[in-house]
């Protein structure tokens, strides 16, 4: 396996070769740090794009659809799809339920529907079924009385459930839920690790949830099968951010070409950086 570092000015190791399949992908609502691809068995993260570049909004929330091969990803208002084989955002629509545009923070996918799904911690909170194609959103489970916040969100097609992140201490308290949209159920699995009070990122897979704030520090891994806590693995930011997202996505295989542009693009940038301290010299 052939791996290249880029230049000093763009963090990230980009990987030419097959990557893991456990793995799973981290953004922040800030769009000029990097999407992440986060090998959760070396901790290598590997870049993949940044918003800012396609003139995008950040990462509230994401979603993976292995079979089709997309990735999605809420920015806020707006819903974005990012094919696996070139890794650049496209813009799909605006999250919209009764024409009004709302916002989405957490994103699951269910290849079984073929739908995403959402949590709203705003407005008319709850869990929406959302229309992949335009981005129209169906309230299933309404939260009221502020009894959730839950900004991390994903689902699970191994368990077939849907897992959310809720960061009100009353009164169900701070933790993982297993959350049933359609029985207007939730179930308490873990409180959060190491006196975390915030943590909007989750992805879930391989029998796994992974805990992703928006602040330097660690990716939280909580064993399910086990309920036991595993080794973390460093998260990739640099700076603390108001939101985050992730998503388990094993079948995302960058192609090559598409990471020689990402290693190019570090190579200019660096041969920039080191035309202009010369002339500052």
């Amino acid at each position: 396996m052939t791996t290249w570092k880029v230049p000093a000015g763009v963090a990230c190791t980009l990987a030419i070769a097959p990557l893991a399949a456990a793995q799973v992908v981290v953004g922040v609502d800030n769009p000029d740090v990097p999407v992440y691809l986060v090998d959760v068995n070396t901790g290598v993260a590997t870049e993949l794009f940044t918003p800012s570049d396609y003139g995008t909004d950040g990462i509230w929330g994401l979603a993976a659809d292995d079979i089709n091969g997309y990735l999605y990803y809420s920015g806020g208002t707006e819903l974005y799809r990012v094919p696996y084989d070139t890794l650049e955002p496209e813009f799909v629509a605006d999250f919209a339920s009764n024409d009004a545009i709302m916002t989405i923070a957490g994103l699951g996918f269910n290849p079984q529907t073929g739908l995403l799904y959402g949590s709203r911690t705003a407005g008319d909170e709850g869990i929406y079924e959302i229309n992949p194609t335009d981005g129209h959103a169906t309230l299933l489970y309404e939260v009221t009385g502020s009894a959730f916040d839950l900004g991390g969100f994903d689902y699970d097609v191994t368990t077939d459930a849907f897992y959310g992140l809720n960061d009100d201490i009353t009164p169900f308290g701070r933790g993982l839920f297993e959350i049933d949209p359609f029985s207007q159920n939730a179930a308490h699995i873990v409180d959060y690790p190491g006196g975390q009070t915030d943590v909007d990122g989750l992805a879930v897979g391989d029998g796994r949830a992974y805990f992703v704030t928006d602040d330097p520090g660690e990716i939280f891994i909580y064993n399910l099968l086990s309920s036991e806590w595993e080794t973390s693995i460093a998260s990739p930011w640099f700076s603390s951010e108001l939101f985050s997202g992730a998503t388990w996505a094993p079948g995302l295989v960058p192609s090559p070409s598409s990471l020689a542009l990402l290693a190019m693009a570090g190579f200019m940038i660096n041969r920039r950086h080191h035309r202009l301290a010369g002339r500052r010299a």
